[in-house]
């Protein structure tokens, strides 16, 4: 429950240069996951799962330890950086280490915040343009 009241928190301070259309959507995120009369029909964490495993799902997650909830984020962030870096190397197969460290921050970055953060990556970018 403690991080649904920093989620509405969070909401109560929206910028007021966030677009409404997004204010919207969070709160209603935030409401539907901390109020369990209201649930929408469909889950509001993915479109495939069903209200009864979604709600599992959450029951889960306000159960479990601290500790254990940042050990399987950092685990699934692992997971999610290996397979990112996989595809690179599937589809650039002689890149070396370090294009390979530059593709990545452009996936995760954004080709212009990767060409601030790494001016090196320029000619690696124009290449593959």
């Amino acid at each position: 429950m403690q991080v649904l009241s920093a989620i509405r928190i969070r909401i109560r301070r929206w910028p007021a240069a966030c677009p409404r259309k997004s204010r919207a959507g969070w709160v209603q995120y935030a409401m539907s996951v901390s109020d369990a009369s209201g649930f929408p029909a469909r889950g509001v964490l993915t479109a495939d799962s069903s209200l009864a495993v979604e709600r599992l799902q959450i029951d889960a997650w306000r159960r479990m330890f601290p500790l254990r909830k940042a050990r399987t984020v950092d685990g699934l962030t692992r997971i999610a950086l290996a397979f990112a870096i996989a595809g690179i190397r599937h589809r650039h197969p002689g890149a070396s280490e370090r294009e390979c460290f530059l593709r990545l921050a452009v996936l995760k970055l954004g080709r212009e915040a990767t060409l601030r953060l790494y001016p090196d990556a320029a000619a690696l970018l124009e290449s593959s343009a």
